[in-house]
């Protein structure tokens, strides 16, 4: 699933979650973020920073929904996953026994996976971590690890038309 269409599933508060994670420990990473919005949207930079994070947040939220966005959009759910979901990421390695760095970092992902196996390890995660951000982490990993586990995608709870704005 592309970064793009997971963002469009994201809840407001968790898109929050996510830019603040990167405004925190991706200084750079978040100056190009507010640099490409503020293109897209025709305003400053200035404007935007002077406008309070969770505003500024909300109103980059639809752009990142976009597929031009995808590698911006991706980076940023890189970041976050990599900073503040490792038990998540730690876990769901762990029940399909793929070997990692303890850290939730793959050393490599098998070309197939058994599918009863990969049921139990999505089902875990739902059961285990807010399915929003089990999304996230579902949505984009099989992307970035370049592996297509066809069984994956029937068992993602990500619905873009339901998704949560506050």
């Amino acid at each position: 699933m592309y970064a793009y269409e997971v963002w469009n599933s994201v809840p407001q508060d968790l898109t929050h979650e996510v830019l603040e994670t990167a405004y925190v420990q991706e200084k750079r990473l978040y100056r190009q973020l507010v640099s490409e919005m503020a293109a897209n949207l025709r305003k400053r930079e200035q404007f935007l920073l002077k406008m309070p994070r969770a505003e500024r947040h909300a109103l980059f939220q639809p752009l990142l929904g976009l597929p031009n966005f995808e590698i911006l959009g991706q980076n940023l759910f890189i970041t976050w996953l990599g900073t503040t979901q490792e038990a998540m990421m730690v876990a769901f390695l762990d029940q399909l026994g793929i070997k990692h760095d303890g850290h939730g970092y793959a050393e490599g992902f098998p070309e197939n996976i058994d599918a009863d196996k990969l049921k139990k390890a999505v089902e875990a995660l739902y059961a285990a971590y807010p399915e929003a951000k089990v999304n996230v982490y579902l949505g984009v990993m099989e992307r970035v690890s370049g592996v297509s586990w066809p069984a994956l995608a029937p068992l993602l709870k990500i619905k873009p038309a339901e998704a949560e704005k506050n």
